[in-house]
């Protein structure tokens, strides 16, 4: 049975890039030519879909105008990183005067259409450069503001200095930076701590395939894992 060309539903684990994703899954399918839509931060877990094949063709007219994950931010650390794998420029203990209620109000404060500074450690151009070599030289430039939106944005859990929550967004939207904005309209500060994509436009994590799978599946010949495009 020869390999379709598709659609892979990977549930991305924590720890590498969307680019080393899918240079593994080409390792393991033994496929030339393969590409992700939605690129997802290498500390995230969760889907990100991959064409294989000619069906690379059909990544600019995916539907990826939604997003969706669960996340978890901790008040009162700023990384210059923005989530768990930078390193430390502020502290902040301000978090435990604040009550559930003020929290929750400055939160859902975030609904609805919003603008939004990308971070410096991001995939964004900057004068033909990404903004990730230039941080990582060292170098802050000023980034312009992006018009984005949340659909919905739903606390989970209060558990001070860790707040958990689902949220519902548009493309273009870094969570890194809400929870950024989030930690400065609170005067404490905040960084991500955990982030898993439960929803890439139509898919979701429900139907996604871990490495082992994809793996045990292409050792027998079965490539259920790759979908059509026309049924996505």
């Amino acid at each position: 049975m020869s390999i379709p060309d598709g659609i892979i539903n990977l549930l991305k684990p924590p720890g590498i890039s969307s680019f080393k994703a899918v240079h593994s899954v080409k390792k393991i399918i033994n496929i030339r030519k393969a590409g992700h839509t939605g690129t997802l931060d290498p500390t995230a877990a969760g889907v990100l879909p991959i064409c294989t094949g000619k069906a690379t063709r059909v990544i600019p007219y995916l539907d990826d105008d939604i997003k969706e994950y669960l996340a978890e931010l901790t008040l009162g650390i700023t990384t210059d990183t923005l989530d768990r794998e930078g390193n430390i420029i502020k502290n902040n203990d301000d978090w435990r005067a604040l009550d559930r209620d003020e929290i929750l109000d400055v939160i859902y404060d975030f609904q609805g259409i919003i603008e939004q500074i990308p971070p410096m450690f991001s995939a964004v151009h900057h004068k033909g450069q990404r903004l990730y070599k230039l941080a990582r030289e060292g170098k802050k430039v000023e980034r312009e503001a992006r018009r984005i939106e949340i659909f919905s944005l739903n606390v989970i859990d209060v558990d001070l200095p860790v707040i958990r929550f689902r949220v519902m967004c548009s493309r273009g939207t870094y969570i890194r930076s809400l929870v950024r904005d989030i930690g400065e309209k609170l005067d404490t500060g905040a960084y991500l701590s955990f982030l898993l994509r439960t929803r890439s436009g139509p898919f979701s994590i429900s139907k996604s395939w871990t490495f082992t799978e994809i793996e045990d599946l292409t050792a027998s010949s079965n490539y259920d894992f790759i979908s059509s495009p026309d049924k996505n």
